[in-house]
């Protein structure tokens, strides 16, 4: 049996348990594993430093550590897999990528609480600057808002996208996050549920979010008739055209802003994106929330996660919980 073969196997039998991103995802690497002589090697064939080394190619062709190791994550299954067949005798892929290439991932930080208001402010202004096109005003605080609440809630933004009017309470002063509205590549909406079942969770609002949210509603024009997708209607956040907001346009619409800020007012302020904006929450609330808590709130799997992968300490953060430690004004 070939690697090609065996990830077509294994594909067959697992396919169905991923989301439509993460399908996406590993089908682009399987394209890219099927093009290299690697692919037709014989799996029975294959050592721990044939695997190792087919990792080092595809970094020396310029490959990005986060591509390589999608296609890990595909691999290392895979023969696992078939090593429980008895086809093969130990699973080569069974280490850790970083033990064999240098990641070329960027630490990512959360903003400083000046860099949030800074960001705020000059989202008003850049998005007051852009022009009218199609006929459709786009002028004004389209994305203002949006951020406000992903900084006040830690939200994925494809869970803000997913969310329904009846899934905000004004009343209970919460939102209740069950499910993710995405775009397909063939620019095919769909409703999946969170990334995992953690991601099924109620979290409260602040002020600064009620109010962002209440804007959002005093602002929204329901289409002449509201878009059904999978079962679900009434889309909080829609486009100029009655259509539900996707994570493509606010990732653009930071970009831009990104930009727009280097440019005309601070050559090193750092990069900025929807998920920077969860991390910086999340980075925030661990200096006053119970982690467990903080856990339930961002809807991770793992508290792991919540300690080691979104929070950032700074040591602006280790003085100023030293100080309250110490009684230090």
């Amino acid at each position: 049996m070939t690697v090609s073969n065996l990830l077509k196997r294994y594909m067959s039998i697992v396919s169905g348990r991923f989301k439509t991103n993460t399908l996406r995802a590993y089908n682009n690497a399987i394209r890219r594993i099927n093009k290299s002589p690697f692919s037709q090697r014989c799996i029975s064939d294959i050592r721990v430093s044939d695997a190792k080394k087919f990792f080092v190619d595809l970094h020396h062709q310029n490959l990005k550590y986060n591509t390589i190791d999608v296609m890990r994550c595909i691999l290392s299954p895979a023969f696992q897999m078939a090593e429980e067949d008895d086809i093969i005798r130990k699973n080569p892929f069974r280490f850790k990528l970083s033990s064999v290439i240098p990641t070329d991932a960027a630490s990512r930080k959360a903003l400083t609480e000046k860099q949030k208001n800074f960001l705020l402010d000059k989202d008003i202004e850049y998005t007051r600057a852009i022009p009218i096109r199609n006929g459709a005003n786009e002028r004004g605080q389209w994305y203002h808002d949006e951020i406000i609440i992903l900084l006040g809630t830690g939200m994925r933004v494809s869970e803000l996208y997913g969310l329904i009017l009846k899934d905000v309470d004004f009343k209970e002063h919460c939102i209740r996050v069950n499910k993710q509205l995405i775009r397909t590549a063939d620019y095919l909406y769909k409703v999946e549920t969170p990334k995992s079942e953690s991601g099924i969770r109620t979290i409260p609002m602040s002020d600064s979010v009620y109010q962002a949210f209440r804007d959002v509603m005093e602002k929204r024009t329901p289409p002449d008739v509201e878009r059904m997708i999978d079962g679900y209607t009434g889309f909080v956040f829609l486009t100029p055209r009655g259509l539900p907001r996707v994570a493509a346009y606010l990732q653009a619409h930071m970009s831009y802003l990104h930009k727009y800020i280097k440019k005309h007012y601070d050559p090193t302020f750092p990069s900025i994106s929807p998920h920077v904006l969860r991390h910086t929450f999340c980075t925030d609330m661990q200096r006053s929330l119970d982690v467990k808590v903080l856990q339930y709130v961002m809807g991770h799997s793992s508290v792991d996660i919540t300690l080691n992968t979104y929070t950032h300490m700074s040591y602006e953060n280790v003085k100023k919980a030293f100080n309250e430690a110490m009684g230090i004004g």
